[in-house]
């Protein structure tokens, strides 16, 4: 537009796009987008497949009714008569979730001869930290194999999605309940399991990679030791613990399978949030976290489900920027609303259906972070869009606005892309009527009136120009007492029926004014002042239009020897016809308007600038 820089469209789509993608990735990396993300991921999980088969797992847990049978905490008697019994069904490991750093007795020396000849049973261990020393295994199990950790990660909306394969305090690594259980039902089933050089987990044909910052869903989440994503599949519904005690539980019901321990009872408060779509009232105690964290890794090792790996968080940074790109170009390039709203909502499915379809597949793509990017850069787009818009009209109707009819400045507007090139108006070839307009004696008079000399000559040119601009005529000039006006711009006439009614218009337009001239010049008259008349020519011919002025202003103009032919005709010195508005016509004008008006043929006659004599017409009413 003129007086200021054009971006080129595609700037304008690569501007918003890139403030968007900024945008966006900087709430993102700022957590502020993290728990939509993990909603997003939930729901996108719930859609995988499941499992076809369950792993060989049991779950034997403590209810309240246990607590007030056999009291809390329960003694080492317990316990070991717990583990005897799952011994004797041969199950293939047993996983202790029960902290038992001091023995409670009695039956102390039982359960430790028990642990002392143990090949199968996991306890649980707390590792210490900078705040605390941590809590032991059991004495017999400290320092050895079966010491596990119990450790669990929250997410930021306090939702458990991974797991710890372990944590490393520097004095080595402590395996966590979940891996420990897995890895010892794999290996006995003949599954390799292990860690390879490059610190990759290998579980059979599988190869899990730890969870980086910034992967899938997270952004600010805490990445020590091994993590990796539970995919959450259904685990048994536990056994009561008295129910085992008392041998209301076939043996088969344990024989050959992982056994889980823990507490379900809710005065120990043991419960940990996890995804709605899992769990009671999106909940479950410690002991089945760990359990359904086992069954997600044994499903991998055993084929029955495609590992879940978070993408890196470099996909997430291009996927929101080629989403904020494709929507930016739509809200930008897209000439209707509801087209653009179409289209941002057509790109948004997309971008759901390729999340879910890569979650399919094992692969959690982020999906709130794309789907931000989208709404922002179609509402930057949009909004850029409407401001440019409002600029562009504003800068436009600083041109046109007091030239040209209300009707015909809406209709430059809406096809404005076809006449602005760089900038300013281009400068092309057209056929148009000319009409100049001058006021007789105009000096004469204005030495007699003086100051009222202004208000005398807009009481005149004012109609005058509103005449024109009803005809949709361009009035293109005022220069003192002088008016040219334009009729068949700014959009080309390409039908001879179009250029001939606009000379029909610009005929009419001079004998509206005529008319309105008559009717002043009485009033003037009798008020003392004098009567406005004026001269008028008109030619039609081809001539070239374009913008005139430097970038900080021009103006619409026309040029050829068309438009000086109608100069010239305005100027011509002929008698006075007695008229308010005497008009001489080119003879292009007449026979355009053959017919339709009484004209008198002033011959040829010798214009000034002109090599050859024109024939000229004198309009002298309607026909």
């Amino acid at each position: 537009m003129p007086g200021r820089t054009r971006w080129r469209p595609w700037q304008l789509v690569v501007a918003v796009a890139a403030a968007a993608t900024a945008l966006t990735l900087a709430l993102r990396e700022g957590g502020v987008l993290e728990k939509t993300e993990l909603t997003a991921f939930d729901h996108l999980a719930s859609l995988r497949p499941a499992a076809r088969t369950t792993p060989a797992l049991a779950l034997v847990a403590e209810s309240e009714a246990d607590l007030n049978r056999y009291g809390h905490p329960l003694s080492d008697e317990v316990l070991a008569s717990l583990l005897e019994r799952l011994l004797a069904a041969q199950p293939t490991a047993i996983v202790m979730d029960k902290y038992r750093d001091i023995p409670v007795a009695p039956g102390s020396e039982r359960l430790a001869a028990l642990l002392e000849r143990n090949d199968r049973i996991y306890w649980v261990r707390k590792m210490g930290d900078e705040r605390s020393a941590g809590v032991p295994s059991p004495g017999p199990l400290r320092g050895s194999p079966f010491e596990a950790c119990n450790d669990t990660v929250a997410d930021a909306d306090g939702r458990v999605r991974r797991m710890l394969a372990y944590l490393d305090d520097g004095k080595g690594p402590c395996y966590s309940l979940a891996y420990s259980a897995a890895r010892h039902a794999l290996q006995a089933a003949g599954t390799p399991v292990a860690f390879d050089a490059a610190g990759a987990l290998t579980l059979g044909r599988a190869r899990l990679l730890p969870l980086d910052a910034g992967d899938g869903p997270y952004a600010t989440a805490d990445i020590g030791g091994f993590q990796l994503p539970i995919a959450f599949a259904p685990i048994p519904k536990p056994i009561a613990l008295a129910d085992v005690l008392e041998g209301r539980v076939a043996p088969e019901a344990f024989r050959g399978k992982v056994v889980f321990f823990g507490s379900t009872a809710e005065s120990l408060r043991d419960f940990f949030a996890v995804p709605a779509e899992h769990g009671v009232g999106g909940q479950l105690s410690g002991v089945e976290v760990h359990a359904a964290a086992s069954v997600s890794l044994m499903n991998v090792a055993t084929g029955e489900r495609a590992p879940l790996a978070l993408a890196p968080r470099g996909w997430t940074w291009a996927l929101g920027g080629l989403a904020a790109l494709l929507a930016a170009a739509w809200a930008l390039a897209i000439a209707r609303t509801r087209h653009v709203a179409a289209l941002l909502l057509g790109t948004a499915g997309a971008i759901y259906g390729g999340t879910a379809l890569a979650m399919q597949r094992g692969l959690a793509v982020p999906l709130a972070s794309p789907l931000f990017a989208v709404a922002l850069a179609g509402s930057m787009g949009l909004g850029v869009r409407a401001w440019r818009e409002r600029s562009e009209r504003s800068e436009m109707m600083s041109v046109f606005g007091r030239l040209v009819a209300p009707e015909v400045a809406e209709a430059i507007w809406a096809q404005r892309e076809s006449l602005y090139e760089a900038g300013s108006i281009a400068s092309r070839e057209v056929t148009a009527t000319v009409l100049f307009l001058d006021i007789r004696s105009f000096t004469t008079h204005t030495e007699v009136l003086g100051t009222r000399s202004i208000g005398w000559l807009n009481r005149g040119l004012a109609p005058l120009t509103d005449i024109v601009l009803g005809r949709k005529g361009v009035v293109t000039r005022f220069v003192g007492d002088q008016i040219m006006a334009v009729f068949g711009v700014p959009f080309p006439r390409t039908e001879p029926a179009q250029i001939a009614a606009d000379a029909l218009a610009a005929v009419e337009t001079a004998l509206d004014i005529r008319m309105k001239l008559e009717e002043l010049g009485r009033e003037l008259e009798g008020e003392g002042l004098p009567a406005i008349r004026v001269r008028i020519g008109i030619n039609t011919g081809t001539m070239t239009q374009g913008s005139v002025g430097s970038r900080s202003r021009f103006e619409f103009s026309v040029f050829g020897d068309a438009v000086n032919a109608a100069a010239r005709l305005e100027s011509y010195a002929t008698e006075d016809d007695g008229t308010a508005a005497r008009v001489l016509v080119s003879e292009a004008t007449y026979r355009l308007c053959e017919g339709r008006f009484r004209c008198e043929s002033l011959g040829a006659l010798a214009l000034k600038g002109k090599a050859e004599p024109v024939v000229v017409y004198r309009v002298l009413d309607r026909a």
